[in-house]
């Protein structure tokens, strides 16, 4: 379940939030091929100027394996979104991708990520199919 954190100066309105959020979550959905609802976007506040002028950090979890053709849509689109959201230009939004290993994630205290994402493990044990938009095949 891909996670993203933004971090932001603090002063973006609840309203802009909720659509930076949908669509952050609409785009990742896209180039996973899972429902929105297995991707969650977190925001943290600092201060004014707490980001010493760079305008905003995002960090996205997601689990390991993905090459750099997938990492560079990725973050081409968090930029996208983030500058179409604020008042920040491309060379104000920095984008950390974490690759979390096979094994480091768990849901209800079982791990989830063993042989695939944690979400395809969900969708998996819902009895549905994954679907993989960037190479049309479901599991």
């Amino acid at each position: 379940m891909p996670l993203m954190e933004v971090t932001l100066e603090r002063g973006l309105s609840g309203e802009a939030k909720a659509a930076l959020r949908r669509d952050l979550c609409r785009d990742m959905a896209e180039l996973v091929g899972l429902d929105p609802s297995f991707i969650a976007v977190l925001f943290k506040e600092l201060p004014e100027g707490g980001t010493h002028g760079h305008g905003s950090f995002t960090e996205v979890y997601l689990s390991e394996g993905r090459d750099l053709e997938f990492k560079g849509r990725l973050m081409r689109f968090v930029c996208e979104d983030i500058c179409r959201h604020t008042a920040l230009d491309g060379g104000q939004v920095s984008v950390i991708i974490h690759d979390i290993r096979r094994g480091s994630v768990a849901v209800s205290g079982h791990v989830v990520n063993r042989g695939g994402t944690a979400a395809e493990t969900v969708i998996r044990e819902r009895g549905e199919t994954v679907y993989r938009a960037a190479d049309g095949r479901k599991d």
